[in-house]
């Protein structure tokens, strides 16, 4: 299954090569976002009137169309009928994946995004475009040594008002003033370093009013710590 538009080319030679069935985004399936549903279209089933992904961004339409695409494939004993996957694509969840948490009145909304690398990123800053904050955005970064932290930078410049660095736990860890040395070069806001993700994140909400958001991103070893300090300070469910 290829959820993209436009995939390398080399991936129909390699499918080709091994005999693999390909099922493209765009030609053997494909979905039309309409003004409150969407219309799947693939081989075998034509879905009208979905409801939109539980899960933020539009990339989320692509993404399901995907797992119907692959599901299209399976020898369901069965049937799936057109409520099931609406009850599906309401109830999905994926913690750490452009979540957004409202902590409560009168306190910061927080979006918590595991975005490793450019391309994610840029996804990252499509979708916080397309849900604009009322107030000031902030990032609590955090990124591991091998992973190329100016490109991510530079995908998410122009999206946040100051930024605090998070220095990571591991062998692969890279160190809040690590991360600046990198990234400094292609932001132009404040940036403040922290000893670890949970004081990058009490440092952020400290700052933030009511208005702002908090968005926390760069691996999942920034997302999880995060996460954990919610839960520690009341914001979100430990469920």
């Amino acid at each position: 299954m290829i959820g993209s538009r436009s995939p390398p080319l080399a991936l129909a030679d390699i499918a080709g090569s091994v005999g693999a069935k390909l099922k493209r985004l765009g030609e053997e399936f494909d979905y039309v976002r309409e003004a409150a549903t969407w219309h799947y279209r693939g081989s075998r089933w034509n879905l009208p009137g979905l409801p939109p992904p539980a899960l933020h961004g539009a990339t989320q339409f692509a993404n399901a169309a995907t797992a119907l695409a692959a599901l299209e494939e399976l020898d369901l004993t069965v049937p799936l009928s057109s409520a099931t996957v609406a009850q599906g694509l309401i109830a999905a969840r994926l913690p750490g994946r452009f979540q957004v948490i409202a902590a409560g009145e009168g306190k910061p909304e927080w979006i918590l995004d595991v975005a490793h690398n450019p391309d994610a990123a840029r996804v990252l800053a499509r979708n916080l475009s397309d849900l604009p904050g009322a107030g000031k955005s902030f990032a609590v970064c955090g990124i591991l040594a091998d992973k190329d932290a100016a490109g991510i930078a530079a995908a998410l410049a122009a999206c946040f008002d100051a930024w605090w660095l998070a220095s990571l736990d591991g062998a692969r860890a890279l160190s809040a003033q690590g991360l600046a040395e990198r990234i400094g070069g292609e932001l132009d806001v404040p940036l403040a370093l922290a000893d670890d993700v949970a004081a990058a994140c009490s440092a952020a909400f400290a700052a933030a009013g009511p208005q702002d958001r908090i968005v926390v991103f760069g691996s999942f070893h920034t997302v999880g710590p995060a996460l954990e300090w919610l839960a520690l300070e009341g914001l979100v469910s430990r469920d």
